[in-house]
């Protein structure tokens, strides 16, 4: 019996494997970031993003991407004689669903879930009658500083072929990162990355 028991539990575990799979990989890509504010007319900057992502999807149709990424964030603002860019960075994990459609060349890929962030550096650079001056984000509770940590909702569709992956992606950010009071500002960032799975 006990054999049995331990050859079925071998079958399953074997099956298993054979209809689940793991793949990780490189991922870089480019952010079209911003901020959203009721009170401030903010513009989109360009930035990017790099850094690893995991897969792991069973019958190749549904599953769990998450991963590790350095992204920036931020936004610039246009004022007559004054240029501002707000560039914070980030460590970003997101942990996306993912549902897959098997076509015979390719996959179509939707994927939908939280992102988790860290602020961990940048930069705030003003031009003022072409005269730039630059200081260190700083990242606290207080007035004039930011809220380090990032929370939101990402969305997402792309493509997969022979382990490339291509997905535009937008993040809907939920946290609040101003100190000021009754003033909210969000992050929002809509990116074109691609990742090589192995």
């Amino acid at each position: 019996m006990k054999r049995l028991i331990t050859s079925a539990a071998v079958l399953l575990i074997a099956a298993q494997m054979a209809v689940a799979g793991f793949n990780i990989g490189p991922r870089i890509g480019l952010n079209f970031a911003n901020v959203s504010n009721k009170d401030i007319d903010y513009d989109k900057r360009m930035g990017f993003q790099g850094g690893l992502q995991a897969e792991f999807t069973l019958l190749n149709i549904i599953g769990v991407q998450s991963g590790v990424l350095y992204t920036t964030k931020g936004a610039q603002i246009d004022i007559p004689l004054m240029k501002t860019q707000i560039k914070p960075s980030y460590l970003e994990v997101p942990l996306n669903g993912v549902f897959k459609l098997n076509l015979i060349v390719a996959d179509i890929v939707f994927l939908t879930g939280p992102y988790f962030a860290w602020g961990i550096g940048g930069t705030t650079t003003a031009d003022v009658l072409g005269k730039e001056v630059t200081s260190d984000i700083e990242w606290g509770d207080g007035v004039g500083q930011q809220k380090r940590f990032d929370f939101g909702w990402n969305f997402g569709a792309g493509v997969g072929l022979l382990g490339l992956q291509v997905t535009a992606q937008y993040g809907l950010g939920i946290t609040n990162m101003s100190n000021v009071d009754k003033l909210k500002a969000t992050n929002s960032v809509f990116s074109l990355a691609a990742a090589y799975m192995f």
